[in-house]
């Protein structure tokens, strides 16, 4: 048998360090949003049924802003409370 290589993408982040922040409900189990960091910047966002969590994501991406990653994981702070003013 041969193993299935993980997916480059997989290998570079953790080379490079990064942490994930997941955002999600437990009583629903069926969506999710994950955030990726690299220290306090976020690069990414991956979002499964959950098109607030992507939209905020992509703009708090484009706006660079600092983020308290124990907060944004706690899914009883709206999302929307982490857009600047």
């Amino acid at each position: 048998l041969m193993t299935r290589r993980p997916p480059r993408s997989t290998l570079l982040d953790i080379r490079r360090q990064r942490q994930m922040c997941i955002r999600d409900s437990p009583d629903d189990g069926r969506s999710f949003a994950v955030f990726y960091f690299s220290g306090e910047r976020l690069l990414a966002v991956d979002a499964i049924n959950r098109p607030a969590e992507f939209m905020v994501g992509k703009r708090l991406i484009d706006l660079n802003v600092r983020l308290d990653t124990d907060r944004l994981g706690d899914d009883l702070n709206p999302i929307k409370e982490f857009l600047p003013t």
